[in-house]
């Protein structure tokens, strides 16, 4: 999804507007088009809950994480335990916030997919 929002025709009109901050800070990631909000920050994450049956209290945990995740890859800050898992971000998402043509995914499995 998100490196669909790079696509010409969306990323000038929908992401350039999250693309704003070249060095992110935390609240940077909801920093976004209202669309974009929509359907790369709500929808997946209530997508998980509705495919995955999980009761109210698991689906409120997966949101935390992923939103408290979301929050540390823009942070510009890296944990110390990041050096322990091999974590990328959030370097990684730092490049792609100051180059916008690269590090499209958590991994960089999407840059070798799509190129």
């Amino acid at each position: 999804m998100h490196r669909l929002a790079h696509h010409r025709s969306l990323y000038r009109h929908v992401h350039k507007i999250h693309h704003e901050w070249t060095a992110p800070i935390a609240l940077a990631s909801d920093y976004c088009h209202p669309v974009e909000h929509l359907l790369v920050n709500v929808l997946p994450n209530i997508a998980y809950g509705l495919f995955l049956g999980s009761d109210p209290f698991s689906y409120l945990i997966w949101w935390i994480i992923s939103y408290l995740a979301s929050q540390t890859n823009h942070s510009g800050y890296r944990f110390p335990t990041a050096d322990l898992s091999q974590e990328a971000q959030p370097n990684f998402h730092d490049l792609h916030h100051e180059k916008f043509n690269t590090n499209y995914g958590s991994m960089g499995v999407l840059d070798w997919l799509l190129g």
